[in-house]
């Protein structure tokens, strides 16, 4: 659910233009958002990388023949910002995940709300904030 008051730093979610969005996902697989955050926003959360004890799990990409780097799996609580992006885009990426499963005849259904997945993943022990396999 979007806050009152968005950061300054974050376009509001709301009013991007999900139709061509959507859209994209469905035809690409993929859509680009251009600045969804101001470059002062992605300069401090690139200033994150360091603190080892934001993360719970740091993955070596060479080890598993994905390239070179590293991916790092944050752990809760999630910084603020990547929380409230989380909880922004999650209501109208679950309209294009729901529309996914229909066409598939999958009977998953994401829930309209981003809380509402989070219930579900915990009943499953599913506790940690990235969902790979939402138990749907």
């Amino acid at each position: 659910m979007l806050p009152r008051s968005l950061p300054k730093n974050m376009k509001d979610i709301r009013t991007l233009d999900w139709s061509a969005i959507s859209g994209s996902l469905h035809t690409k697989g993929f859509a680009q958002i251009p600045e969804v955050l101001s470059h002062e926003a992605c300069k401090s959360l690139i200033g994150l990388y360091p603190d080892d004890s934001l993360y719970r799990n740091v993955i070596d990409m060479k080890r598993y023949r994905f390239g070179s780097g590293e991916y790092k799996y944050f752990r809760y609580p999630l910084p603020p910002l990547i929380q409230q992006l989380r909880n922004d885009f999650y209501a109208p990426l679950a309209q294009v995940a729901n529309e996914w499963v229909q066409q598939l005849s999958m009977p998953a259904h994401f829930p309209v709300e981003h809380e509402e997945l989070l219930v579900t993943c915990k009943a499953h022990q599913q506790e940690k904030p990235t969902h790979l396999d939402p138990p749907l």
